[in-house]
């Protein structure tokens, strides 16, 4: 049987339409969002150099609870506020964690469920977590289409994916798309619209208003297609590889981007679970060199894995070392995995002194209900030694942060 070759292919992105709406609306990017809920000195004069006044009406940070801990593997708790906490249009699937002028500030992704019939597609919020009550504002993602008859002849429609996993590497962020592949943004095209709502007027749907009522949007940039005629992958989520596959002499994370990969899983429910993969990235840690000689836009997959876990939501690799949540239903908490994979990862796992006391399953330990029910994705903040996931059942939904160095050890 021939082998399923796998790929993405980079499609040709609307740079027109992209570059009009970037200047037909105040682009603040994300040192104008945090600038502005702050009272540091220097912070009105910023948003001023920006073109914001305080007419566009930006709108105020909506602010997290941290909660006792309840999730046996969990350190750190934090709740959304009420309405997104129990959304039943909203649910949060893809979670980041990066670093931004010397402030921590995490991503989660959010898709719409559609109701009759129409979807409000997916947003990003944007977490602020060094304040003693993290703050964060909700982001439509949309992208941009050339219209004549619209303002600036431009208008944008909402990006529907399911938003399953999101990774940030330079000035990129990647949104996992399941079978359409991946969507890429930059932060520093966040845009303010007119809070008078001049800026919906070339939008169908909203009828002059603001797009179901975000003042704040992130147009798209690019997009990538999965290819392949058979078993086509479906990126359900991703992330980006931190550390080197070795690890570093005292156990801790690297932070370098030299041999960078992005890491990609699939949801299954399937008996034989869900595929993992990785994509080696170019020199800068993007997609931008990665096409194949003789098809410069095409990126071909060869890394894929398949161990057998079914309900994966997500996947983080530290150091070499594997990290995985999976899903019990809404009743019961999520598990953690923590191995490896390929033939060697097996036969490791299966040596393991312990492995007559654990459960084993392709080259994965199981820590079964660890964490919140229904947990999503997962990330990793090396500096803090901290892994994050967070959970989506409407009035549960919970954002934790686990020690990284004991499940190392695990």
């Amino acid at each position: 049987m021939a082998q399923v070759r796998h790929g993405l292919r980079r499609e040709i992105a609307d740079d027109d339409a992209r570059d009009r709406l970037l200047a037909a609306h105040t682009r603040l990017g994300l040192d104008g969002l945090l600038a502005s809920g702050r009272q540091a000195a220097g912070a009105s004069a910023l948003l001023a150099r920006l073109g914001w006044r305080r007419s566009d009406g930006l709108p105020r940070p909506r602010r997290m609870s941290r909660i006792r801990s309840t999730a046996p593997a969990a350190t750190h708790t934090l709740r959304w506020q009420w309405l997104d906490d129990r959304s039943q249009r909203w649910w949060p699937q893809g979670i980041e964690v990066i670093r931004h002028e010397g402030r921590r500030v995490l991503l989660v992704s959010w898709f719409a469920q559609k109701r009759r019939g129409a979807s409000q597609g997916s947003r990003l919020s944007i977490v602020d977590l060094d304040v003693r009550r993290p703050r964060y504002w909700n982001v439509l993602l949309v992208h941009a289409v050339v219209d004549e008859a619209a303002p600036s002849g431009v208008r944008f429609e909402p990006v529907e994916v399911h938003a399953g996993g999101i990774a940030f590497t330079g000035d990129r962020l990647l949104v996992a798309a399941a079978s359409g592949g991946l969507r890429e943004f930059r932060l520093g095209d966040l845009l303010l619209l007119d809070g008078s709502g001049r800026a919906g007027a070339g939008i169908p749907w909203a009828a002059g208003r603001l797009p179901f009522g975000h003042r704040l949007v992130l147009p798209q940039h690019r997009s990538y297609s999965s290819l392949g005629a058979r078993g086509r992958l479906r990126f359900s989520f991703i992330s980006l590889e931190s550390g080197k596959p070795g690890g570093t002499a005292d156990g801790g994370t690297g932070t370098g981007t030299a041999g960078a990969f992005l890491v990609a899983g699939e949801f299954s429910s399937t008996p034989e679970g869900g595929r993992l993969l990785r994509i080696p990235l170019d020199a800068d840690a993007l997609l931008d060199g990665c096409g194949a000689d003789d098809e410069p836009d095409r990126i071909p997959i060869d890394d894929v894995h398949q161990p057998g876990l079914r309900g994966l939501q997500g996947a983080v690799v530290v150091d070499g070392t594997w990290f995985l949540t999976s899903t019990n239903g809404d009743r019961r908490g999520g598990d953690l995995w923590v191995g490896g994979v390929g033939d060697g990862a097996v036969r490791r796992a299966a040596a393991d002194d312990r492995a007559a006391e654990l459960e084993i399953v392709g080259g994965f330990v199981r820590h079964r209900e660890v964490l919140p029910s229904g947990p999503e994705d997962i990330a990793v903040d090396p500096d803090r030694r901290r892994l994050w996931t967070h959970s989506e059942w409407p009035g549960r939904r919970r954002v934790v942060a686990l020690d990284l160095r004991r499940w190392m050890r695990s």
